[in-house]
């Protein structure tokens, strides 16, 4: 009895030492959680110092001891291929990713030069390290140090002049001639290739004429607007499009009144559209040129005889299928928009329905302004909003 009663009271102690030891409400509210805020602040604070005092093998350790928290970041990237330059160590070896780098290192410039401060709603944008910092400044002069010990056109040159620029401009620095053979411009082309070829939204508007052949001439040419929606991938582009025919004929020509037996009604009343499916595909490119090939097929149409509610007259419509085909110019404007100007044989039959007895097909001639969205090509090609030069 003695000794359950000393058991009991040794488990009561414990229970009560175990709560006690339980943290408090206010203790888990004001708890300190270490994250790679904290991590990247107190690295670039640390790297500073060993830069200076020149304790490099120390800042090398700093650097892995940071990727190994919160992953190749990008101003761990950057650190390291400094490092490596400034030390002659640098290993050759482009990583797959290296342009998304200095992508995102380009537009964390240009973002701060257009007046976008590090804060705590942009710091995860920036990685947590302020892009005008004195951490970042003394990188820029640690690789504009070091240009001179690498021949033009080798990577170290390329990554120590891009990275010692005040204003990095990875695509004008792949348009120089002394990178033209170097591996770096292979990766480059590679990354160009890659955004290329994703799956882009497509739209645009278009504006031109409709001119009809054969007997369909006696309804006239007409101008032609329309608007179109889809996707690009790769060379190939699959659009939906609606278009718009419009202007009275110039002149009168006969419809039939399906309603009255097929009365033949004299009229000028022209109002038509097309809603169809339209493909594309680039044939050659050079520059920023494209020659295309098109195809397409819809619902076609126009109404011939207006309706007249007054008078109880109903309207009559003439609809027709369109297979289309032709050939296309596009000159690019930037990757995120375009000219183009097409021409396409419209195959129909317009006296399908019996509304009119005319036969022919048509020719479209379209000036379209299209336009390409991508967040993967914005940030690849992103740009100063302000075209301001630092003095």
């Amino acid at each position: 009895m003695r000794n359950n009663l000393l058991i009991g009271c040794l488990l009561l102690s414990s229970t009560f030492s175990l709560l006690a030891q339980q943290p408090t409400f206010e203790d888990r509210m004001v708890k300190r959680t270490i994250n790679c805020f904290d991590i990247a602040l107190n690295s670039v604070e640390m790297l500073e110092s060993y830069f200076v005092t020149s304790e490099l093998d120390s800042a090398q350790l700093l650097l892995n001891f940071w990727q190994g928290k919160c992953g190749l970041t990008e101003p761990v990237f950057r650190a390291k291929t400094i490092l490596s330059l400034h030390n002659q160590s640098f290993s050759g070896e482009l990583t797959p990713a290296i342009m998304d780098y200095l992508s995102s290192y380009q537009t964390k410039v240009y973002l701060a030069a257009d007046g976008v401060e590090f804060n705590n709603w942009t710091a995860s944008y920036f990685d947590f390290v302020p892009i005008n910092g004195s951490f970042n400044t003394l990188l820029a002069r640690m690789a504009k140090n070091a240009i001179s010990h690498y021949e033009p056109g080798s990577i170290e040159h390329f990554l120590a002049s891009f990275y010692g620029s005040d204003e990095p401009s990875l695509h004008e620095m792949m348009r120089l001639p002394t990178y033209h053979q170097s591996p770096i411009k292979g990766a480059y082309d590679t990354k160009v290739r890659q955004i290329d070829e994703m799956l882009k939204l497509h739209s645009g508007i278009l504006g031109g004429w409709w001119m009809p052949t054969g007997e369909m001439q006696a309804v006239g040419s007409h101008p032609n607007i329309g608007f179109f929606i889809g996707g690009k991938k790769g060379k190939s582009t699959l659009d939906l499009s609606v278009s718009f025919k419009f202007l009275n004929a110039p002149n009168e020509y006969t419809a039939y009144r399906k309603e009255d037996f097929g009365l033949e009604v004299s009229t000028r009343h022209f109002f038509g559209g097309y809603f169809g499916i339209d493909y594309s595909r680039e044939l050659i490119e050079w520059n920023r040129n494209e020659v295309l090939i098109l195809a397409g097929a819809g619902i076609d149409g126009f109404d011939a005889i207006k309706e007249d509610e007054d008078n109880g007259i109903s309207g009559e419509s003439v609809f027709t299928y369109n297979f289309n085909a032709g050939l296309g110019y596009k000159y690019n404007l930037s990757h995120k928009q375009y000219l183009s100007l097409q021409a396409k044989y419209n195959l129909t039959d317009y006296a399908l329905n019996g509304v009119v007895n005319y036969s022919g097909n048509a020719i479209t001639l379209s000036l379209i302004w299209g336009f390409y969205t991508s967040p993967q090509a914005d940030s690849f090609y992103f740009k100063r909003k302000k075209n301001k030069r630092k003095k």
